[in-house]
């Protein structure tokens, strides 16, 4: 069962049990959650067009922390960046230092315009201390997306 957290701004969130613990000191099953998922409450599904997709591998004991400071950047530009509509961030369950994040776009213009900008340079820049390597990157045109 998921256990939904107080709402910290107009996102729902689903959170593991690790970042629950560091952040908000949840008591929550540790692998129950191997998918984080942060939408803004008011994601028109059908605007959603474009994804990028970020492959990392976080260095030994780096794994929460880099999780933290990913979801905490993006869940902080819902609603304030042109064309951002939320993000997917997920670790495996058979190589724990590897984790995905998506990120969902209306527009591919914006999604480009953002990634080539000052604002995410600036936190690679923070977040690379904790990854064995850049994060490899796809874009990706959604065929279809849904959440029930």
């Amino acid at each position: 069962m998921i256990k939904k957290l107080p709402i910290i701004s107009s996102s729902l969130v689903i959170i593991d049990y690790n970042i629950a613990r560091h952040s908000l000191g949840a008591k929550v099953n540790a692998y129950q959650f191997p998918l984080y998922l942060v939408l803004n409450k008011m994601l028109q599904i059908s605007d959603v067009k474009y994804a990028m997709q970020f492959n990392e591998r976080c260095k030994k004991g780096k794994r929460v922390l880099a999780l933290k400071m990913i979801a905490d950047f993006y869940s902080n530009n819902i609603g304030r960046v042109k064309g951002f509509k939320g993000y997917l961030l997920r670790e495996s369950l058979k190589d724990p230092p590897s984790i995905v994040n998506i990120t969902f776009w209306d527009a591919k213009e914006d999604m480009d315009s953002y990634y080539n900008g000052m604002n995410y340079s600036e936190f690679l820049e923070k977040v690379k201390p904790l990854l064995e390597q850049l994060p490899e990157k796809s874009e990706y045109h959604l065929f279809d997306f849904r959440l029930s």
